[in-house]
């Protein structure tokens, strides 16, 4: 799959301005670009559906063309959802997360779809590979991962849980309504007694730092997460396969049962 990149970013501080009046140009280039060249034009179709007339503009002559040294500014994208937890959590009973996600596979960077703690101390991390894969992590050591591939805009079941009896943990995918795709389900056995939540849990993307209001993250999910619930008990794969084929409408954000 092609991965996605966008070489400059840039925007105005305002919409429009009279004559006389001042515009400022705030633009962002990566960091293998130096210089770069502006020129202003009159927008007369911005639509570049085949079906119409195309994109048209019309360049200003008056401005001509500018050179400009190219400044790369980090932007911080990708929205995500942070649980700030007061005290650790500790888990050592059966357990299992689950949630629907519908990703998009818009690029093939590490996508995390839930994680506990900062980047640099992370105590688990589900997440998306650069196969396209899912794949778990705990306590920054790649554990399990799945040999099937994401297909982008279908809806999955996808989680992973541990069971106490035989110290085994199970990362699983199951198809929703798919044709011609079957689940999948690896596991393992971990010499680990408990699974460890410190400082927050973060959906959507991974979290750096998170200090005066002003979070720094990485590894961006695109798509959809739905119903994500973490649950005291150790589903059977019968279990989730009835789960993933009856798909209910049901709502959540975050549960513990």
């Amino acid at each position: 799959m092609k991965k996605f990149s966008k070489k400059i970013a840039g925007y105005s501080d305002q919409i429009s301005v009279k004559p006389s009046e001042k515009i400022n140009f705030m633009v962002s280039c990566e960091p293998q670009i130096k210089i770069i060249y502006s020129k202003i034009v009159k927008l007369i179709h911005g639509d570049c559906n085949p079906s119409g007339p195309g994109y048209k503009d019309e360049e200003v002559k008056s401005y001509g063309k500018k050179k400009h040294k190219a400044i790369h500014q980090r932007i911080n994208s990708g929205s995500c959802i942070l649980i700030p937890l007061n005290k650790k959590i500790t888990i050592n009973k059966d357990f299992t997360f689950i949630s629907f996600v519908f990703p998009t596979l818009d690029n093939n960077n590490k996508q995390s779809i839930i994680a506990s703690n900062y980047l640099n101390k992370e105590n688990f991390n589900l997440f998306i590979n650069d196969k396209f894969s899912l794949q778990l992590a705990i306590n920054k050591k790649n554990v399990l991962k799945l040999k099937s591939k994401f297909i982008q805009k279908h809806w999955y079941l996808i989680g992973f849980s541990y069971s106490t009896l035989n110290h085994e943990i199970k990362l699983f995918q199951y198809p929703v309504k798919h044709v011609n795709l079957e689940p999948e389900v690896t596991k393992k056995r971990l010499n680990i007694k408990t699974i460890t939540l410190e400082n927050c849990i973060s959906f959507a993307s991974s979290i750096i730092s998170n200090k005066d209001n002003r979070i720094v993250n990485s590894g961006c999910y695109n798509g959809k997460i739905d119903n994500p619930k973490f649950l005291n008990i150790n589903l059977t794969e019968n279990y989730l396969f009835e789960l993933s084929s009856s798909k209910s409408n049901e709502r959540g954000v975050l549960e513990w049962h």
